[in-house]
């Protein structure tokens, strides 16, 4: 098939969303003749990664960039990016629909930054369309609200009203009705969406480390990774760590954001100075080399659509303690890594909760692995019969 992806961010090598934009293009890549659209800042280091890879030879790469005074502006306040997005999502609808009619696609795909309630410029070729993974639509477990503090309350509810509006144009829910699949990230957005045909597909299970393993021993250090704001939860891991009975026991959080001061104060308040290190960000191979020696990678996340580094830690045979919502839980039903879902309560039974799950892991720690652990089913192979499902039901339908 020729296949085109719109996928906003698209980049090796940086985590994230650009990293499942990259491991989408290539997966569709050893199967079909792939066209891809991305930021223009995406194109030289996508290109330069596709020439070490045979599928590359597939993927022709189109850059675009939306040049306005929101490219610039939008690095200030996360509203002035959504804004940007959106139109970069406008100026991609002309340029996908003068690509079909000279390539003629069978099949478009809209995947990274991909929320419910967002415009989908690839949306104007009317051919058949797969959407996502899509998400956006978990919610903070009520009685863990405190954590987020009185800014991030405000930018929760603030999103909430925002997402809804923005679900409501008319030219975002008829796309995702007229789409032949559409893939979403949790059950929370399944549920928002209200298709019951929608299939529950974590982009974060697109990883593909190139990291070698190197038989780490397990240590009884807990890794928390991940930016420092409210929604990350930061102070539910470094408050866990107060019921943890083993004094051997240390938390290392990698990261930066703008709470670092408040889990510092957190530290000191409750004496745990030597046993929480707040190490900011390092390098992507020594993260990872500190992960697979780690007894636990501890995300207490509250409002996470998936999760790409639970996803690498479950890859790297570390297991993983995580809330009951959103997306980590699905991504622990599909690796064979031990996890563990803890149900969300207070936010001192929950540490209490979380702090059991870490001692479990230290009086029983998981073999280190000596190869990467693979999800079930793998990436690849599910976005690959999606796409045949995608073609067969716009067959069925004459389109």
């Amino acid at each position: 098939m020729k296949v085109l992806i719109s996928a906003y961010a698209c980049e090796p090598s940086k985590g994230s969303e650009p990293e499942v934009g990259f491991r989408t293009v290539l997966a569709a890549a050893r199967h079909h003749d792939v066209w891809v659209i991305t930021r223009e800042n995406n194109v030289q280091s996508l290109r330069t990664a596709l020439k070490r890879d045979p599928a590359g030879a597939s993927v022709r790469v189109v850059g675009f960039e939306h040049d306005s005074w929101i490219l610039h502006a939008k690095k200030w306040a996360r509203p002035l990016l959504h804004l940007y997005y959106d139109r970069w999502q406008r100026g991609v609808a002309p340029i996908a629909t003068q690509l079909d009619a000279h390539v003629d696609f069978d099949l478009v795909h809209h995947v990274t930054f991909s929320s419910y309630y967002g415009r989908v410029g690839v949306a104007a070729v009317d051919k058949p369309l797969v959407l996502g993974p899509l998400g956006g639509a978990v919610r903070v477990p009520l009685l863990l609200l405190p954590l987020l503090r009185f800014r991030g309350l405000v930018s929760y509810v603030a999103r909430s009203v925002l997402h809804g509006v923005s679900y409501a144009r008319p030219s975002v829910r008829d796309v995702v009705a007229r789409a032949q699949v559409v893939l979403v990230q949790n059950p929370g957005t399944y549920r928002r969406l209200g298709r019951v045909d929608s299939v529950i597909f974590p982009n974060a299970a697109s990883v593909d480390l190139e990291w070698s393993m190197q038989g780490p021993v397990r240590d009884v250090d807990v890794a928390f990774v991940g930016r420092l704001i409210p929604f990350k939860a930061g102070s539910l891991a470094v408050r866990a760590m107060r019921y943890v009975s083993d004094d051997r026991v240390t938390l290392t959080v990698f990261g930066s954001g703008n709470q670092r001061r408040h889990l510092e104060r957190l530290v000191k308040r409750w004496g745990l100075g030597d046993r929480v290190r707040l190490v900011g960000g390092v390098d992507r191979t020594e993260l990872f080399d500190r992960i697979a020696g780690s007894v636990a990678l501890l995300h207490p996340s509250l409002h996470e659509d998936a999760g790409l580094a639970v996803a690498e830690a479950l890859t790297l045979g570390t297991p993983v303690i995580c809330l009951d919502n959103g997306g980590p839980p699905v991504l622990i039903d599909r690796w064979a890594t031990p996890g563990v879902k803890v149900r969300p309560a207070s936010p001192k039974l929950t540490a209490r909760r979380l702090a059991r799950a870490i001692g479990e892991f230290v009086a029983n720690p998981a073999p280190a692995s000596m190869e990467p652990v693979k999800p079930t089913p793998e990436y690849e192979e599910g976005l690959m019969d999606l796409y045949d499902r995608a073609a067969g039901s716009a067959a069925a339908i004459g389109l």
